[in-house]
């Protein structure tokens, strides 16, 4: 059985080398927008979900300042793991602005 899935898996692997990584995108993007309502509550969760896991980055973020005894990001003694931790946090937030403004443009043209 698990020989039977690695050869469908390889299969499809190089049916969509062969098709093309555009093909392959075009072909999801197609099944995201023929899903409709459901589409944009899998957006709005995935959405939500992203913002949970900035509360719990910046929660983290302070329990490393706080057992560092360094809250300013400048200076020398800041711990790298904030650092760390921040950099992800605003990739996360960049991210949820990306996704929220696809969720507005959908909603918009439905």
């Amino acid at each position: 059985m698990a020989i039977l899935a690695l050869c469908l898996l390889s299969q499809d692997q190089s049916q969509a080398r062969a098709k093309g990584p555009f093909q392959v995108e075009a072909k999801a993007m197609q099944e995201v927008s023929r899903s409709g309502a459901v589409g944009e509550l899998r957006l709005d969760g995935l959405i939500a979900d992203l913002w949970w896991r900035v509360r719990l980055i910046n929660t983290d973020i302070l329990e490393e300042e706080a057992r560092a005894g360094v809250f300013d990001v400048l200076q020398p003694t800041y711990p790298l793991l904030a650092l760390n931790l921040r950099a992800r946090r605003d990739n996360l937030v960049s991210t949820i602005g990306v996704l929220e403004q696809r969720a507005r443009s959908t909603s918009e043209a439905a």
